[in-house]
């Protein structure tokens, strides 16, 4: 895994219950409002 794991500096761990990746990634860029977000997978 790369930087992918670590969103904002904090662990995907973090968030839980963990939903798949792709899921995982638009729900954090619709939290934070970002206009970039690393994904992996």
């Amino acid at each position: 895994m790369s930087t992918g794991d670590y969103v904002f500096g904090k662990p995907l761990d973090h968030f839980k219950p963990k939903p798949p990746a792709f899921a995982m990634g638009r729900g954090i860029m619709r939290r934070a409002g970002a206009t970039k977000v690393v994904t992996t997978g």
